[in-house]
């Protein structure tokens, strides 16, 4: 009877060990995926971050291509302004 009852809390332990370290595999399995998942989305926020840098270099490169074309027309209606002023005075200029 002593022998019936040791092996069966023999086998009740190894059940448990046996439990536990299936749990054991199965938890790690679980952070495997987890971890997966985590480099998939890293990976996803890096590819979304490097189109944004992108797409800001090109507008800020737009940016001073249209200031510079303002800065040249800004000159240019100077230059209208200043031809138009000296007209002026040549026509002052003949009438006297």
């Amino acid at each position: 009877m002593r022998k019936r009852l040791r092996l069966a809390l023999v086998h009740e332990a190894w059940e448990k060990i046996a439990s536990a370290e299936i749990l054991a595999q199965l938890e790690i399995e679980e952070k495997k995926m987890m971890l997966t998942e985590m480099e998939d989305d890293i990976f996803s926020v890096q590819e979304k971050l490097e189109l944004q840098e992108k797409s800001l270099s090109e507008s800020k490169h737009k940016a001073l291509e249209i200031e510079a074309e303002l800065e040249g027309k800004t000159s240019g209606d100077e230059e209208i302004r200043e031809s138009n002023g000296d007209e002026a005075e040549n026509v002052r200029s003949l009438d006297r």
